[in-house]
């Protein structure tokens, strides 16, 4: 039995022409929409899709789908379609029950890649991953203090914890550029 919740797709980049008909039928086939709590988007077209971009001020003009009751909070069969056809793409899937909230990313550059988030959709970083990383880092300032450490050792270890620190931070993603539909 699959649970259901709110999810967000926001998808970019540059959609070759010969896909861009397929994507169309990809989308018909969802129950995402162009509004939370909103009507499925059914486009015939890529004028359909291009129309239906949105973005900030001075941002990216992106596709952004909403479904309030995606299956595990994903875009399954889209998502897929999107990794297969190289086109980037952000999905935040809201949490339920023993299920926290994430970011799934996809970058032809960087691959898919997903992250914890609390539900402001900021990344959370486990305290169990960091505190073993703050102890080496505190028996390395005593034996520093101590003068015990020397120089060498020192800057291994530090080293050693910011790599550390940086494996436990979200995957660095390029940022969505505008979705445009290329090629003849």
């Amino acid at each position: 039995m699959s649970d259901y919740m709110a999810a967000e797709i926001h998808i970019g980049g540059k959609v070759p022409r010969s896909v861009a008909q397929a994507l169309c039928q990809m989308l018909n086939e969802s129950r995402a929409s162009l509004e939370w709590g909103d009507c499925p988007f059914h486009p015939q077209s890529t004028a359909d899709l291009l129309s239906a971009r949105s973005g900030d001020t001075g941002g990216p003009l992106l596709l952004k789908l909403y479904d309030d009751q995606a299956r595990w909070g994903e875009f399954d069969t889209l998502e897929r379609f999107l990794r297969e056809h190289d086109i980037p793409y952000y999905r935040w899937s809201d949490g339920k029950y023993e299920y926290d909230p994430e970011v799934q990313a996809f970058h032809p550059d960087c691959g898919l890649v997903s992250w914890l988030t609390n539900h402001e959709r900021h990344p959370m970083v486990l305290v169990s991953q960091l505190t073993p990383i703050v102890d080496r880092l505190t028996k390395l300032l005593e034996a520093v203090k101590q003068g015990e450490a020397e120089a060498a050792q020192v800057l291994a270890e530090i080293a050693t914890a910011r790599d550390s620190l940086r494996d436990e931070l979200p995957p660095a993603v390029p940022p969505l550029e505008t979705l445009e539909i290329v090629g003849d």
